[in-house]
């Protein structure tokens, strides 16, 4: 059950760069894998990713999303293993690690990766917490900004054409894009950085501090936002609208000027708050042993959380669930037969709990008696019921489920 197993062989002595169906993306280096012997191995290799991106997938992987005692709220899941020509288990030399980048759907300050293991029951406890990777991974500069997006010119607005610049000198900055090869500009993350406020002033903030770590930039763009913006909007409050012939201002005129005001104000907070962000994600300076080689992801725009990975098996992005609101809440599903798989779905909450079986047919949502997860009142909420009969598969759903509630 559960999603597809996929599967790709390579040349382990090459860089290696693969997308997967559901979009995770795994970057290796050549001799990354070794045998049982840790020696290098240099034979075909065959990777297989197993990708949970739906509660669907969750279900029938019979997954969950809980560390001990603490619920998770995840962003996705993937199994993944590596093995030789004869289908022996590889492992991966802890030189070089390779970089998986999940796929999500918003960037979240709090993730964490989580990997995880199933007990003697079968169910899957996320027991080991590792940060994300903050490193960067340097793309060809010249690949990865050849192309403008609405407004935002190609290669970060840099150009060294003097009379192209002198007629479009707004949008552009006067240098040599080739100079920032392996630099944060030559980064995906600042790429998207760029898209969000393609003017020459964000590139050559970015440009005078290539020093600094990622986080300390974009700490520096949220300052240059909230200056900007307050100037902008102190502009607007101290230039009003003009009269005509000594006639008092309109209330037409009062509006839009009110309305002038209100906008600077938004579009100033917009840019503070993707600003911050992106700080909050504390990504430092680029991996000078890494680069990605060609085009292959060079463009990609989509957010990912990064993980250098140095062993197979479950990985969750992950963050834990905090809400003022939860109470804690012992809730207990029971079943008139037994069941293959009981569930507690949080839909809103991208939660899934599975049910510890208790003896007559009942089963818990703790691990201990005396220990509870705070739940969300007033949440919605799905209780899944699976089990077999006759051969044949039964599945039973009650949503907003009657619980005994202590």
């Amino acid at each position: 059950m559960g999603p597809k197993m996929q599967t790709k062989d390579i040349d382990p002595s090459k860089d290696n760069i693969l997308i997967w169906d559901g979009g995770t993306r795994f970057i290796i280096a050549p001799n990354t894998f070794v045998d049982d012997k840790g020696d290098p191995y240099t034979d075909k290799v065959t990777l297989e990713v197993k990708e949970n991106h739906s509660l669907a997938d969750y279900i029938t992987s019979h997954l969950q999303t809980a560390h001990g005692d603490e619920l998770l709220q995840t962003q996705g899941m993937i199994y993944f293993t590596a093995r030789g020509k004869n289908g022996e288990t590889l492992g991966i030399n802890k030189n070089r690690p390779i970089r998986i980048e999940l796929p999500v759907n918003d960037i979240t300050p709090d993730a964490k990766i989580f990997k995880g293991h199933r007990d003697q029951s079968g169910h899957m406890d996320w027991d080991t917490i590792i940060e994300p990777s903050k490193r960067l991974i340097p793309v060809p500069i010249r690949l990865l900004a050849s192309r403008s997006m609405g407004e935002c010119p190609a290669y970060f607005g840099i150009t060294s054409d003097t009379a192209y610049y002198n007629k479009y000198k707004i949008y552009y900055t006067f240098d040599t894009v080739s100079k920032y090869e392996n630099t944060l500009l030559a980064t995906r993350e600042f790429l998207s950085r760029y898209y969000y406020l393609c003017m020459p002033d964000l590139t050559n903030i970015y440009i005078a501090h290539l020093d600094s770590n990622m986080w300390e930039i974009d700490e520096m763009m949220v300052e240059y936002f909230i200056k900007d913006s307050t100037e902008r909007v102190n502009f607007d409050i101290k230039h009003l609208p003009q009269t005509f012939n000594g006639e008092p201002i309109k209330q037409f005129q009062w509006d839009a000027h009110h309305s002038i005001i209100e906008t600077d104000k938004k579009v100033g907070h917009n840019y503070i708050e993707a600003f911050k962000k992106f700080a909050s994600q504390k990504l430092t300076k680029i991996d000078p042993s890494r680069k990605i080689p060609d085009s292959t992801i060079a463009a990609t725009n989509s957010p990912f959380v990064s993980y250098d990975a140095l062993g197979f098996g479950w990985v969750n992005v992950d963050y834990f669930y905090k809400d003022p609101q939860a109470e804690k809440i012992k809730l207990i599903a029971k079943t008139n037969k037994d069941a293959a798989i009981v569930n507690l779905i949080l839909p809103g909450k991208k939660i899934i709990l599975t049910g510890i079986p208790k003896g007559d047919n009942t089963y818990w949502f703790t691990k201990r008696e005396d220990g509870y997860n705070k739940l969300p009142k007033g949440e919605k909420a799905i209780i899944l019921c699976m089990g077999l009969g006759g051969n044949k598969l039964f599945l039973l759903t009650k949503k907003s489920p009657s619980a005994r509630r202590k």
